[in-house]
């Protein structure tokens, strides 16, 4: 079985403290309520158009990787359960939460994880890419997005030697560990804002 990388935008600009629920309840979510936008059938949305191909591709397995605009970045997290037909709308965004549509419940066709441990950021910290390592307009464009495999790999890679060499350095100078710490392609922060 081939495991695939995926980005999900979770809005927390438009929706604050979304990834704190994201991260409590173990998954990543998209919009598109059922009551304007069917799973299945015809579209004149483009945009729902190509999520919804895209997160039924996403499979148990798979690796997702919340962006949190602003060059920021959840953890990552393998794929338990793809939840995203109309019938199974689970909102992470009460009504009047979301500053797309303050109309309704929103973001809750939901992709169940288990958060990543190894080589990752600490569940109370989000990653932060330098701004000399910044792409124009933002990391990733669209709510869901393929991640080729050497990309992940190369973000994750660096992350975790940079680890390994700051958790060898404070264990030679006694020090704690920081609640910022940077490394080749991350700074970690602990808060969003």
């Amino acid at each position: 079985m081939v495991q695939n990388y995926w980005s999900v935008i979770c809005p927390e600009t438009e929706a604050p403290g979304l990834w704190k629920t994201w991260l409590s309840e173990k998954c990543v979510a998209i919009g598109w309520p059922p009551s304007r936008r069917k799973l299945d059938g015809p579209t004149d949305s483009p945009g729902w158009d190509i999520a919804r191909i895209r997160a039924q591709q996403i499979a148990p397995g798979d690796i997702v990787i919340p962006y949190l605009l602003r060059y920021r970045f959840g953890i990552p997290g393998e794929v338990l359960k793809v939840a995203i037909e109309d019938s199974e709308w689970r909102p992470t965004v009460p009504k009047g939460g979301y500053a797309r549509n303050p109309d309704e419940a929103e973001l809750g066709r939901r992709i169940e994880v288990r958060w990543l441990q190894k080589d990752a950021p600490p569940l109370d910290k989000i990653a932060l890419v330098p701004k000399k390592m910044q792409t124009p307009g933002g990391e990733f464009k669209k709510t869901i997005q393929s991640v080729k495999p050497e990309r992940y790999s190369h973000f994750m890679g660096k992350r975790a030697i940079r680890r390994q060499m700051q958790e060898a350095l404070n264990k030679q100078t006694r020090r704690p560990n920081r609640t910022r710490s940077s490394c080749r392609f991350w700074r970690l922060k602990s808060e969003v804002s």
